[in-house]
This record gives C-alpha cells, sequence and structure tokens, in this order.
C-alpha cells in the first residue's frame, strides 16, 4: 500500500516556535535600521567588509546579523558576504517614499522595547507597562526625553503615504471646504488629501513641539495654516475634522473630551472623520487586535474599538456616526456629523 503525501500543515509547535521568538527577528531588524545598514547596501556597499569598515562593526558579526534577514526576506546574500535588499528591505532605507524605518527606530528603541517587556503587569493591573517602567505617562516622558519623542514623531509620520493615500481614495472632500487634522503631526495625511483635492483648505494643528517639525512643499504653504494648541480645551473653526491614531491614545472619558472640544469649534452639520483600525468580531487575525495591545502597555486607558464601541463612544460626544467606510489600508473611516 502506497504511502500518501505528508501534510505540509504546521504542527502546533511550529507555529508556536515563531511566537516564542518573535523578539529575535524584532532586534535584528532594529539593529539593521538603527545602524542604517539599507542606505549603505542600496548605496552599492553591500559587502559586509565595506560596510564594517564604514560603520566600525565587527564584520563576521554583521555578516551573521544579515545572514539571518535573509532568512527573513529583508536582504539576499548575492555573493559570498555580499547583500542586496529585498522589497520589504527597501522599506528600512531612510530615503523611500514609504520608508518605514522610523517605525523600526521606534519599535525598537531601548525604552519602547523595555514596557513591552514588562506587558504581563499591564494585563494584571489594567495600567499603563510604560508608567511602570519608566515613572511617568507616555507622553509626559516624551516632553523630557527629546530623543523618545523625535522616534514617536517622526514613526507618526513615517510609513503614512500609503495609508494617507488610502484615505484620499477612499474619501470625497471635495464639498469640504476647510479640512482640519487634529493631532496631525507633521502633516502628512493632510498634505496628501490636499494633493488630491486642489480646492481644499487645510489646517495643522498640534502641540507646539510637534507642528515645529511640519516642513511642507512650496505648494502647500499657501494652503496649510499651522495652529499649535493642545486638542482637549480648544481647535479651530471648521466644517470638517480628520483625526487619525487620535482616539485610540485614550480611555473613553478623555476620548469623549476630544470629541467635545471639536464639536464646541465645529459648524453647524459639521463632519468628523475618524482613521482607525476597527477590531472585528471573531477569532480571524487582525492587525487592529495586536495594536491593541501596543495601546494597553504604552497608554493610560488606550484602546482599539470595535464599531460599536464606536458608536457607544460617540453618543455623549454631539457626533452621530453616520457610516464607516474601508480604505486599501489598514484603518478604516468612521464619518460623524454634528447634531
Amino acid at each position: 500500500m502506497s504511502k500518501g503525501p505528508e501534510s505540509t500543515e504546521p504542527t502546533p509547535a511550529q507555529r508556536l516556535l515563531p511566537l516564542i521568538t518573535g523578539h529575535w527577528a524584532a532586534a535584528a531588524t532594529y539593529c539593521m535600521a538603527e545602524l542604517g545598514l539599507a542606505d549603505r547596501i542600496a548605496a552599492g556597499e553591500g559587502r559586509t567588509s565595506r560596510i564594517a569598515e564604514a560603520e566600525s562593526l565587527h564584520e563576521p558579526s554583521l555578516f551573521r546579523l544579515l545572514r539571518s534577514l535573509a532568512g527573513f526576506g529583508v536582504v539576499e546574500e548575492t555573493a559570498p558576504r555580499e547583500f542586496a535588499l529585498t522589497p520589504v528591505g527597501e522599506l528600512l532605507r531612510s530615503d523611500h517614499p514609504n520608508s518605514m524605518r522610523a517605525s523600526m527606530l521606534f519599535q525598537g528603541s531601548p525604552t519602547h522595547w523595555a514596557s513591552w517587556g514588562s506587558l504581563i503587569h499591564s494585563v494584571r493591573t489594567g495600567g499603563s507597562a510604560f508608567e511602570h517602567v519608566h515613572g511617568k505617562p507616555f507622553f509626559e516622558y516624551c516632553k523630557d526625553d527629546l530623543d523618545a519623542a523625535a522616534r514617536f514623531n517622526n514613526a507618526m509620520s513615517s510609513g503614512t503615504g500609503a495609508p494617507s493615500q488610502a484615505v484620499a481614495d477612499a474619501y470625497d472632500f471635495s464639498s469640504v471646504r476647510k479640512l482640519v487634522d487634529v493631532g496631525g503631526g507633521h502633516g502628512v495625511l493632510l498634505t496628501t488629501i490636499l494633493a488630491r483635492f486642489p480646492g481644499l483648505q487645510g489646517v495643522l494643528t498640534d502641540l507646539p513641539e510637534v507642528v515645529s517639525g511640519a516642513e511642507l512643499e512650496e505648494s502647500m504653504r499657501a494652503r496649510v495654516e499651522i495652529i499649535s494648541g493642545d486638542f482637549f480645551a480648544e481647535v479651530p473653526a471648521s466644517d470638517a475634522y480628520i483625526m487619525k491614531n487620535i482616539i485610540h491614545d485614550w480611555n473613553d472619558e478623555r476620548s469623549v473630551a476630544i470629541l467635545k472640544s471639536v464639536h464646541r469649534a465645529a459648524e453647524p452639520g459639521a463632519v468628523v472623520l475618524i482613521v482607525e483600525a476597527i477590531v472585528p468580531d471573531g477569532n480571524e487575525p487582525s492587525f487592529a487586535k495586536t495594536l491593541d495591545l501596543e495601546m494597553l502597555q504604552a497608554t493610560n486607558g488606550g484602546v482599539q474599538r470595535t464599531e460599536k464601541e464606536f458608536t457607544q463612544l460617540f453618543e455623549p460626544s454631539g457626533f452621530k456616526i453616520n457610516r464607516v467606510i474601508p480604505t486599501h489600508s489598514l484603518a478604516s473611516i468612521i464619518e460623524a456629523v454634528a447634531v
């Protein structure tokens, strides 16, 4: 009797092992990002001996790092001890239009790495692992640690080109007069939308130390007004507002306070657009479910919400959800109207 084909389905142990060792891959990728190896390789310096000499690295150890990253599909060895970038590795270049290097520099930094290592504190107490480790809430910590603040702000701007374009593609802003990007960071989302809709004016508002890093192209300077401020206290008046990955940083009480602040400034019938990854029901894998753990450990009450939870959140805010619009990114657009 002939033996049938062996199953290619991973065993439970094979499924578990990548979860046990996942931090190995993250640490290796962080090394590549921190050392700027993708930029070196992209410039034609793919030989480990040349990279090691230029960056004062231990060549045998550098080779072992890149050999491991080749197994993860980040680079490929094209000749003995010589490497080239894969499409994945290209995204670690600092000059790539959709570069994710800054995201890796934030996520892999010793400060952020340490708080993830204490996730169990959040699970036991519901409190912030970041504050438990560092003695201050995340945003307070960033006020005193300029490197941490820069890594966070750069990460929020990094890799947002494609998701921002997804928002511009999914929503028709042609009827909007002035779009206020609340907590808009360096303005990537806002300027992407304005580039798609030439009749639209924009306002970028965030904390002074954040908007000071906004570098607008010449074509946008006449169309974007930059106003520093605290969105809990006051936002500019307008007929439309957008917030990308802002509400998920805060608990329900603080989130409602932000929405009420917007409502106080909003013109009658104004629209507010929340751009976030929505947690789906059921057991299917979802980036939103993992991102929710980032909110759990890093913030004091921040959370990724389900569509039902967003509906409940909006009820006391003065806005009513009109619809949820999917995009060709991980995030959806929740459209609500002032009532």
